[in-house]
C-alpha cells in the first residue's frame, strides 16, 4: 500500500498527487524524495515538485497521465482527444441514424402487410357480397321467369278459354237458308243458327269404306301348323 506523506520538507512549496507515483517520470521528481518505510505494509512516498516548473498540474483537468508531457504534446493530445471524440460522435450518430432507418423500414414494411392483408380481406368480402348478391339476383331471375311464363301460360290460356266460349264463329249456309233467317224473326232464326251449328259440329260418318280401319289388322298373324312343327323339330 502506497500512501503520500502531508509533511512540508524543509519549508518549500510541495504538491500532494493523489496518484502512484510511476506516473511521473523521474524529471518530474525533485531531489527532496524520501521513502520511509514505516511498517512491514506501508512504505510512505514523499515527493517535492517544482511549481514553476509545472505550473499547470493543479489546474489540469485531464487528470495526472499528461503530467509528464510538455505543453505541445499535451495540446495535441487533446487535439487527438477531441478528434477521437468526434469521430466517436460521429459513429454514434451513424449508428443511429442507422437504427432509426432500420426501424423506419420495418414500420413502412409492417405498414405494407397490414394495407394489403386488409386489401386482401376487403377482396374476398366483396367476392362474397358479390356472391351472394349475384345468387339472390339469380334466383330473382329465376322466379321473375318462371313468374313471366305461369303468366304467359295462363293468359294464353284465358284467351283460349275466352275465344272458345266467346268468339265469333263462321257458319257457311246455301244462299236460300241466308234469306230464309233474314225472312224468320229474330228468336226464331237463333234457333235456326244453333241448330245448323250444331249439326256442322256432330261428328259426319265415313262414307268410304277403304278408310275404315279392319279390326283384324291388330291382330297378330296366325303361325301355320307346319310352321310350329318346324320350330320345334329345330329346338329337338
Amino acid at each position: 500500500m502506497l500512501t503520500v506523506s502531508n509533511q512540508p520538507i524543509s519549508g518549500r512549496p510541495r504538491h500532494v498527487f493523489p496518484c502512484h507515483p510511476t506516473v511521473l517520470p523521474p524529471s518530474a521528481w525533485s531531489s527532496s524524495l524520501s521513502l520511509t518505510q514505516t511498517d512491514s505494509s506501508a512504505v510512505e512516498i514523499v515527493f517535492v515538485l517544482q511549481k514553476q516548473k509545472f505550473p499547470w498540474w493543479s489546474h489540469s483537468p485531464d487528470g495526472p497521465e499528461l503530467s509528464h508531457m510538455s505543453k505541445r504534446e499535451r495540446k495535441r493530445e487533446e487535439r487527438g482527444r477531441r478528434g477521437r471524440g468526434e469521430r466517436e460522435r460521429e459513429e454514434r450518430e451513424r449508428r443511429e441514424r442507422e437504427e432509426r432507418g432500420r426501424r423506419e423500414r420495418e414500420r413502412e414494411r409492417e405498414g405494407e402487410k397490414r394495407r394489403e392483408r386488409k386489401e386482401r380481406e376487403r377482396r374476398e368480402r366483396e367476392g362474397e357480397r358479390r356472391e351472394k348478391e349475384g345468387g339472390r339476383e339469380e334466383i330473382k331471375r329465376e322466379g321473375g321467369r318462371e313468374e313471366r311464363e305461369k303468366k304467359r301460360r295462363e293468359e294464353r290460356e284465358r284467351e283460349r278459354r275466352e275465344r272458345r266460349e266467346t268468339g265469333s264463329k263462321t257458319l257457311a249456309v246455301p244462299l236460300d237458308v241466308y234469306n230464309e233467317l233474314k225472312s224468320l224473326p229474330l228468336d226464331k232464326a237463333i234457333d235456326k243458327l244453333r241448330a245448323l251449328t250444331s249439326a256442322q259440329t256432330k261428328p259426319q260418318p265415313v262414307s268410304d269404306p277403304g278408310l275404315t280401319p279392319d279390326p283384324r289388322a291388330s291382330r297378330k298373324p296366325e303361325r301355320s301348323k307346319s310352321t310350329c312343327e318346324e320350330t320345334s323339330r329345330i329346338i329337338k
